[in-house]
This record gives structure tokens, sequence and C-alpha cells, in this order.
């Protein structure tokens, strides 16, 4: 992408994106988002690969589009990540889907988790804040990025938006 922004002198900007939810996510295409909440409203177990304690973090749609609408503006030209540092179990996902749709089984393993699955997926967005000066919002009772609840029920079905989100117009 830099090489192609140096031969045509066009402005590039690089974003590493990370797990992103939001409306429209199509239940049959391996998410754990829409996967989840439609196990959990047929009342079905929660199927994952492994044993459940792998992490991950996600980030709204909303928020990740202001990410980009910020970045272009900011942006150095060098890879940024764009995402939630907020992280929990899919374990703690299960349950939560579980009280938001008041139904749903135990959690169910199908299969060893793959080799190339990360335990742990969890952008570093210290890049991210210095660049654009973002920082955290709605970090409140609705939030699921708090280090006790981690992700509440409320949040899902308010849909709060707890990512990291960047301030376009405002100093930092």
């Amino acid at each position: 992408m830099t090489s192609y922004a140096r031969v045509h002198g066009t402005k590039v900007q690089l974003a590493r994106i990370f797990n992103t939810y939001g409306p429209r996510m199509r239940v049959d295409d391996g998410r754990v988002i829409p996967a989840f909440a439609a196990q959990a409203i047929a009342g079905e177990d929660f199927t994952v690969f492994g044993d459940g304690s792998q992490t991950r973090s996600f980030c709204y749609v909303d928020d990740l589009v202001e990410g980009f609408l910020v970045l272009w503006k900011k942006g150095d030209g060098m890879p940024i990540n764009l995402g939630n540092e907020g992280e929990f179990t899919l374990l703690e996902l299960a349950d939560v889907m579980r009280r938001v749709a008041g139904s749903g089984g135990k959690v169910r393993s199908t299969r060893p988790l793959p080799e190339n699955d990360p335990k742990q997926r969890r952008p570093d967005l210290t890049r991210a804040r210095t660049i654009l000066c973002a920082r955290r919002s709605r970090i409140s009772a609705r939030s699921w990025a708090g280090p006790s609840a981690r992700l509440s029920a409320v949040a899902i079905a308010s849909k709060a938006r707890p990512g990291l989100v960047v301030r376009g117009g405002s100093p930092c």
C-alpha cells in the first residue's frame, strides 16, 4: 500500500481491524456473536472450539467507522490497530447471551481448538491513542469492557459501545 501511495502520489492510511460486531451480522458466517445469539434465542447449547477459555475483544461497528474517519484525517501512513481492549472468555460471553435471551444451554465443545486459532485476541491500542488522540468512551454500568463485570447483559441488549472511540473534532 505504501509503495502504491509513493508511485501514485496519493494518501494512504493503514488500519488493522479486530473483531467487530453490529447489526445485520449473518448467523451462519462463523462469528461468535451472531452464532451465540441465535443459539441462546433457540435455547440451544453454545458451541465452541476448545474449552471456551480463549479470550476475545469486540468493537461496535459504528466506533470502528469513527476510528477510520479519524485515521484518515490524523494517521501517519503507518499501520494502526483499531478495536477494543476489553477482553473476556467465550464462556463469559455465553453466560451473558444466556442472561440476555433468558434461555440457552451449556457451553459444549464441538472440536479441539484449531492450532492456528489464538488463545487471546486483543489489540494493542497504544499507537492509536498516541496518533489519533483516542480514548475509551462510555465506560459505565452499561459497558462491557469493565474489569469486574467484563461483559454486561445490559450492554449487548442495549447495543452499548464500549470500544475505542476517537474524538475527531475535539482536542485530546
